[in-house]
């Protein structure tokens, strides 16, 4: 008897599918419970921000479903992941992505850590790439700056994703980061809750 395919990708729309997922948006996920149930089916642990920048709401959310037997080649070479895209209506964005590996290192100009309650220690990056890590400024830390992002951090489990949230930047039809700020995403990552 032939295999299954392992893998199956989904795209959620808010915009195509508003009728459907209009309902019953959660105020602590901004997910609706369609968007809940699609990322709990992925059979890892689901993490998701409750506290969001004013004006920035759920647009869009990339699954990608892995079997827990499947072989770690191909496009389940590194796991189920996600990612769930925000965004104002200035088209401002920023993306929270569970990925299960293929991080690499450290890339931003400058680097802040700070210990969250969920993820534990994070570092949020900023700047040119260059690696250079440099400690930011507290009047940087309450500016937007380009670049913004936290390097993927995961739970102690070694079968748990890397998390990560990324301010996109002319890409996705985004515009350039104007009001997003290191302690914003500092906040985000300290509200994250798990989908149960």
């Amino acid at each position: 008897m032939p295999k299954r395919k392992t893998t199956i990708a989904l795209i959620v729309c808010a915009a195509s599918l508003s009728n459907f997922l209009q309902p019953a948006y959660s105020q602590t996920t901004h997910l609706s419970d369609a968007q809940q149930s699609a990322l709990k089916s992925l059979g890892i642990p689901v993490a998701v921000p409750s506290y969001i920048p004013e004006g920035f709401r759920v647009t869009q959310m990339s699954l990608k479903l892995c079997a827990a037997d499947a072989p770690r080649i191909g496009d389940c070479r590194e796991g189920s992941s996600y990612e769930i895209r925000y965004r104002n209506d200035k088209n401002a964005c920023f993306n929270f992505y569970a990925i299960a590996g293929g991080v690499g290192g450290g890339y931003g100009e400058f680097a802040y850590r700070s210990q969250t309650q969920t993820l534990g220690k994070v570092i949020i990056e900023f700047g040119q790439l260059n690696g250079a890590n440099k400690t930011p400024t507290p009047e940087q830390l309450r500016v937007p700056q380009p670049k913004l992002g936290s390097f993927p951090a995961r739970l102690e489990s070694p079968r748990t994703p890397y998390y990560s949230l990324q301010v996109e930047e002319e890409q996705y039809f985004c515009v350039k980061n104007t009001t997003i700020t290191p302690l914003a995403i500092e906040k985000m990552l300290n509200s994250l809750v798990w989908l149960q």
